[in-house]
C-alpha cells in the first residue's frame, strides 16, 4: 500500500513538472454554446487541481461525520447493553424507588409542580365589547370563564 502511494505521488509530481514547462506555451480552445473560450493548459490544470482539493475536502468531512456517527451508535448500543445487564429492582417499594434516596437526600418525587395558566385573550370581538370583561375586571377570575 505504501509503495502504491509513493508511485502515485511520483506520477503526480511528473504531471506538475510537465504542466509547468509546457503549460504556458500553447493555447487550448473550448467550444461552448456561448462561444469559444481560449485559455492555456496550465489554467485548466489548476482548475482541475482546485476541483480535486474541494472534492477531497468534501470526502474528508463526510468520512469524519460518518465516523463520529458510528462511534455514537456504538456508545448507545454499549449503554443499552449495560442497562439491560444491570439488575432491576423487584416490584413493591423497590420499584417505586422508596428504598433508594435521591441525590438530594429525599424521595425521587419532584419537589415542584408545573402549573400552566391559560393565555388571556385581550382582543375585543368585532362590533364592540359583547361578552368582554369590564376594564377593572380580571377575565381569569370571572365565574363564567373556563378553567384549565
Amino acid at each position: 500500500m505504501i509503495a502504491l502511494a509513493i508511485l502515485c505521488l511520483v506520477v503526480a509530481a511528473a504531471i506538475v513538472a510537465l504542466m509547468a514547462t509546457v503549460g504556458f506555451t500553447a493555447t487550448v480552445t473550448f467550444a461552448t454554446f456561448a462561444g469559444d473560450v481560449h485559455t492555456r493548459p496550465f489554467w485548466v490544470f489548476l482548475l482541475g487541481a482546485a476541483t480535486l482539493l474541494v472534492a477531497l475536502l468534501g470526502l474528508s468531512l463526510l468520512h469524519r461525520g460518518t465516523r463520529r456517527k458510528v462511534q455514537r451508535r456504538r456508545e448507545i448500543k454499549r449503554l443499552r447493553k449495560l442497562e439491560q445487564e444491570s439488575p432491576r429492582p423487584a416490584t413493591g417499594s423497590a420499584a417505586r424507588g422508596e428504598d433508594r434516596p435521591s441525590a438530594a437526600g429525599g424521595s425521587d418525587a419532584p419537589d415542584r409542580t408545573l402549573v400552566r395558566e391559560r393565555p388571556v385573550d385581550t382582543r375585543t370581538p368585532p362590533g364592540g365589547a359583547v361578552g368582554a370583561a369590564s376594564a377593572g375586571e380580571d377575565p381569569r377570575t370571572r365565574p363564567d370563564s373556563p378553567r384549565a
